[in-house]
């Protein structure tokens, strides 16, 4: 999909810059990208992981147990850099796994990154809604902004995107799903010895 639709797309649209947002980026574009020999840069845009768990529980994609989870999400016969050693989990805690995974797959892929000499920029969604942030970001990438860009930062900054707060279909507090974290994480174990290279 990468080789024979998305880059060629990509080149296609003759942009000067492509910033690729899905998930998906971690779930395989990022060791293909590598393979190919493609030259980009590397944005790690951290979340925290018990907020992700929650959203993704509320909104009942569950990894390995709904659709979309089935087909979007990792599952614990994928290869990845955690393993999940609970017996019969509960579908909180394959979110909980899931947003867990997510983070040492973007420690991992900063690491082999910055290996290739590739750039990288480590930020959070709360950091990067501040200007000072994004701004940080452009200059790492050497993007300038126009003032209509500038304009157009300033009415987007501070305020929230794609919150789904409509799209509950299951209720359980933040506060629930941080106790549970804390009670999964000694059944969180990493997997072989090759730390970021794992997945390789």
């Amino acid at each position: 999909f990468l080789l024979t639709q998305k880059l060629p797309k990509i080149k296609e649209e003759q942009c000067e810059l492509y910033i690729e947002t899905s998930h998906l980026f971690g779930k395989g574009y990022f060791d293909a990208m590598l393979e190919l020999g493609v030259d980009f840069g590397l944005i790690v845009l951290r979340r925290d992981a018990v907020k992700l768990a929650h959203s993704m529980y509320r909104l009942a994609t569950i990894p390995e147990r709904t659709r979309i989870g089935r087909y979007f999400y990792l599952g614990r016969d994928d290869k990845t850099l955690t393993r999940l050693t609970k017996e019969d989990p509960t579908d909180l805690d394959l979110c909980l796994w899931h947003a867990l995974e997510t983070e040492a797959r973007q420690k991992a892929y900063a690491e082999r990154a910055e290996r290739r000499g590739l750039r990288v920029f480590d930020t959070s969604v709360e950091k990067l809604n501040q200007r000072d942030e994004l701004e940080a970001l452009l200059n790492a990438f050497d993007v300038a902004m126009t003032q209509a860009d500038h304009d157009r930062v300033d009415a987007l900054l501070g305020r929230p995107k794609n919150a789904r707060v409509d799209s509950t279909h299951r209720e359980l507090s933040l506060e629930e799903a941080r106790a549970q974290m804390d009670a999964l994480r000694p059944f969180i174990a990493m997997n072989g010895e090759k730390g970021p290279d794992a997945l390789l």
